[in-house]
């Protein structure tokens, strides 16, 4: 599914859980800032006008965001990988006994 806002286009995968949908984002600089703009149009028309079509595009901007934000933490903070070896460990445990 793809729903277009002015020049930005918003892409919907299915998920397995058929109540949510996973909104595919893996955004540059210039789409983030293009897509907060549009979430923010719609956020405003929201509490203008209180129509629905505005709390539904506000609400998919927003989960994109959100997304991206997600998505970009990971990256700076990476979580260490459990099943990796850990090279230095064993060092550390030689030099304390």
């Amino acid at each position: 599914m793809q729903e277009s806002y002015g020049a930005m286009t918003v892409k919907c995968l299915p998920s397995q859980n058929k109540s949510s949908t996973k909104i595919r984002t893996d955004m540059n600089a210039k789409e983030f800032y293009d897509t907060v703009k549009a979430m923010r149009e719609a956020q405003k028309e929201w509490f203008k006008t209180k129509n629905r079509v505005a709390i539904v595009r506000s609400k998919v901007l927003e989960k994109k965001i959100d997304q991206e934000i997600e998505r970009v933490e990971a990256l700076m903070n990476p979580q260490p990988n459990e099943n990796q070896l850990k090279l230095f460990d064993n060092e550390q445990q030689t030099e304390e006994r």
